[in-house]
């Protein structure tokens, strides 16, 4: 299992980022930008779990830590 967050601010794209910390990406947001998503076994399940708990808003994965779940 790998460990996810929310990054609590937009990105210029407007959506909210899902970061794997297990993975160790470089661009983590800071500690205080960040909701807990816990473990899963892949970023498609964190990023189902954001996308149920944080409707309507707009979510996708990390370009570089969760490049499966990244959209564009």
């Amino acid at each position: 299992m790998q460990r996810f967050i929310i990054n609590t601010r937009i990105q210029f794209t407007g959506e909210h980022e899902v970061h794997n910390v297990s993975a160790g990406c470089p661009y983590m947001p800071s500690e205080t930008h960040r909701i807990d998503l816990g473990e899963h076994p892949d970023c498609h399940s964190a990023v189902a779990e954001a996308c149920r708990n944080w409707p309507p808003r707009r979510i996708n994965g990390c370009r570089w830590c969760a490049r499966e779940c990244h959209t564009g």
